[in-house]
């Protein structure tokens, strides 16, 4: 299943994992935690950034902790798995979008240099289906 289909109709998905990537555009942080905004990538079956991405639009992914700014920069690319959350609709660049949420449950930030090499971990959990 791609990630336009749960950008479409994220509720359908609520509560199942999914495995994502692509580039931080904004990171934000409250009370509750942080929060990054990501331009969703095309990402192969262990959570790589493919080579020539394509995306199918953005998601929020929130932490309950604090997302360091000065860690999680705007133009970096990260790899993530967690449950959807539902969606949430913002304004963007002038009109209502709806993103998809995805609760973060384990999360990679990828150096330049590991863009080249093979996986150094593997997302895995005990349960649940893994959909990209």
């Amino acid at each position: 299943m791609c990630f336009t289909v749960l950008r479409v109709e994220p509720e359908q998905y609520q509560g199942r994992y999914f495995l994502l990537g692509g580039a931080i555009v904004a990171v934000r942080n409250g009370e509750q935690g942080g929060e990054l905004e990501v331009a969703q990538l095309s990402t192969d079956d262990d959570g790589h950034i493919k080579d020539n991405p394509t995306s199918g639009g953005r998601f929020l992914a929130r932490s309950g902790d604090f997302l360091d700014p000065a860690i999680f920069r705007r133009g970096m690319l990260v790899s993530l798995v967690g449950p959807v959350a539902g969606k949430e609709v913002r304004e963007l660049a002038g009109r209502d979008y709806a993103y998809p949420v995805l609760e973060i449950r384990e999360i990679h930030l990828w150096r330049p240099e590991e863009r080249s090499r093979e996986p150094r971990f593997h997302f895995g959990f005990g349960i649940g289906t893994f959909i990209h």
